[in-house]
């Protein structure tokens, strides 16, 4: 694209060393009635499909993290949880991030050929993830709805400076907020550099919250300054950086999204969601397909179901 304002209008939203034909497919998706946002969030559908599998008679272990697969004669008998508990398996679906499967859960020679060429080739398969702010704001603005990219004064973000902001309006949905108000949020993207940055940071946790919290406030300085109706009407909600996903979700660079593939990449040869060498343990979640994120993981959770019933019928 030659035009200035087409070229900005794309990079606003997407890395610029990201291909840019993923931007086209989701909006081509949107706009084309094949994709749409879930009411209530990815929250939301993720407490519908839990209610869903308890009613069929699953069973939910929460704040239960998993120590290893225990292995025998290529096949996993079960899981291990870390305070010590053993719990036996039929089949396994790991559905986490697989640097974490692969290098606690199991040992990394069984990773799937497909996402080892991807995690050795980190030029052309990036992992990126995103400083971002939420603000909660008195009053529900009918004709502040959408997105709004404008540009503003410089803001450190991690190791990079950035002077155009992106401002999320999720006024969309009424089930985000008490009536009367609305919730507005921003994000910078974030790279590997800048994970390891934050990471250092979280040394220090008073260093890291007070950082996290100058960097919103100035974010939103600057949506005052853009939108003076707002003043006296936000305040900062909840600060998040890729050390957030990090933290909760044991995700690789804290990205929050799949591998972002560059311009330059190869396709990869082999599977990514078929283990190596375990006859019962199958693989889930975002990282299978890009460009990652709810609909990709509910795809790769259908397809392990599916090889399930195919393999044992």
């Amino acid at each position: 694209f030659k035009h200035p304002l087409i070229r900005t209008a794309i990079t606003d939203y997407m890395p610029k060393d990201y291909g840019a034909d993923a931007f086209l497919l989701c909006y081509a998706t949107v706009t084309g009635e094949n994709g749409d946002i879930p009411e209530g969030g990815s929250l939301a559908r993720s407490k519908r499909k839990a209610k869903t599998y308890e009613e069929a008679g699953g069973v939910l272990h929460l704040n239960s993290p998993v120590k290893s697969l225990i292995i025998s004669d290529n096949r996993v008998l079960g899981i291990k949880l870390s305070d010590g508990q053993s719990l036996s398996a039929q089949y396994v679906v790991c559905a986490c991030d697989p640097s974490f499967t692969f290098k606690s859960l199991l040992p990394e020679k069984y990773m799937p050929e497909g996402l080892s060429q991807m995690y050795a080739q980190k030029q052309d398969y990036l992992a990126r993830g995103a400083f971002q702010a939420a603000f909660a704001v008195d009053g529900d603005f009918d004709n502040f709805t959408g997105a709004h990219v404008f540009s503003c004064k410089n803001i450190t973000v991690g190791k990079q400076v950035y002077n155009r902001l992106i401002l999320q309006s999720y006024n969309y949905d009424p089930t985000f907020c008490p009536e009367g108000k609305s919730i507005l949020q921003i994000s910078f993207t974030q790279t590997e550099e800048d994970y390891f940055y934050w990471k250092a940071l979280y040394e220090n946790k008073a260093a890291y919250k007070a950082k996290k919290r100058e960097t919103a406030l100035l974010a939103m300085e600057s949506i005052t300054e853009e939108y003076p109706f707002l003043k006296g009407k936000i305040r900062l909600l909840d600060v998040w950086t890729p050390m957030s996903y990090s933290k909760r979700v044991n995700s690789y660079c804290g990205a929050y999204m799949g591998f972002l593939t560059s311009k330059h990449a190869k396709p990869v040869s082999g599977s990514r969601d078929i283990v190596n060498g375990l006859d019962n343990v199958f693989l889930a979640g975002q990282w299978m397909w890009g460009p990652g994120g709810l609909p990709s993981a509910m795809a790769a959770g259908k397809f392990a179901a599916e090889r399930i019933i195919n393999k044992y019928k």
